[in-house]
């Protein structure tokens, strides 16, 4: 079942966004328009199914980026060289005689 109370609430809080910057309306809407004509071409441009290309095409524009990982020292792996080496036991010691 659908929470309506929060697609309402996220919609609403997107257009307030929108409002109080009219460039990212602009941008949000030339970036839906994209999608939503790379996702008819992939479909073989059919007829009669742009509302469903630009539906599909806002909640693509809409979904949360992945943050990129800083590079830092600690996140860092270094490759190490392994050779095969032949393992080789020392002898014994040998043990002090008794008298």
């Amino acid at each position: 079942m659908v929470d309506t109370d929060n697609v309402a609430n996220n919609q609403r809080a997107r257009r307030l966004r929108e409002v109080d910057n009219p460039m990212t309306t602009m941008s949000r809407e030339v970036k839906i328009k994209e999608i939503a004509y790379g996702l008819w071409e992939q479909e073989g441009r059919p007829e009669g199914r742009d509302l469903e290309h630009y539906f599909k095409a806002e909640q693509i524009a809409d979904e949360p980026k992945p943050k990129a990982r800083a590079k830092t020292a600690t996140t860092r792996t270094t490759k190490t060289k392994t050779t095969a080496t032949a393992t080789t036991r020392k002898p014994a010691r040998k043990r002090a005689a008794s008298s």
